[in-house]
């Protein structure tokens, strides 16, 4: 409550969708917070029946939209993600602010079937001067996806710039609050 009059004081709105309506992705995820966490209505309105709740309206729009073969990018705070967003198929970063690289994957591979097409059906960055190098967050990766598809899934990897070119033309790129490094993934849409 708090927060929430301090930034109606600061945007001299008296309205809550005034203020959502103005301000950036992260204003409009702090407010929500704030709110739901306020709000009697909290259980009804933080989530849907079997969906998770920090899939946002936009991400889960998005993972509808993606067909066979798109691919997406969960990253950490670390990538370069307003940048590339802009060159890919939705156009606009999309984030997960407040969740690890862990937990969004998670949330997203509860929906998304990943592609039996290829061989490897994720992609991670390789550690810059030591490519075979496996950081901790690859070996929670490799845990994460192995268990949302129930079977191993073979990671494979690109260097830092083709990783790049990968994530400009991928369908979109989620931001997390990860601290990384090298917590950058692409994942390939499969079908149902």
């Amino acid at each position: 409550p708090f927060l929430y009059a301090r930034l109606l004081t600061l945007t001299g709105s008296d309205t809550t969708e005034q203020v959502f309506r103005r301000q950036t992705p992260l204003l409009r995820f702090a407010l929500d917070s704030v709110i739901l966490a306020s709000s009697p209505l909290k259980k009804a309105n933080a989530m849907l029946k079997g969906l998770d709740p920090i899939l946002t309206a936009d991400l889960l729009y998005v993972l509808k939209a993606m067909g066979h073969g798109d691919d997406i990018v969960l990253c950490d705070r670390n990538h370069p993600a307003s940048t590339l967003a802009a060159k890919t198929t939705h156009g606009k970063l999309l984030t997960l602010f407040g969740a690890d690289l862990k937990r969004a994957a998670e949330a997203v591979l509860s929906l998304f079937p990943l592609d039996t097409f290829v061989d490897e059906p994720v992609m991670r960055m390789k550690v810059v001067g030591n490519p075979n190098e496996l950081v901790p967050i690859h070996h929670t990766m490799q845990e994460v996806v192995n268990k949302a598809e129930a079977r191993p899934i073979k990671i494979g990897a690109y260097e830092r710039f083709d990783f790049y070119d990968a994530a400009a033309r991928s369908f979109a790129i989620v931001q997390t609050s990860d601290p990384g490094p090298y917590g950058c993934f692409i994942f390939r849409k499969g079908v149902i």
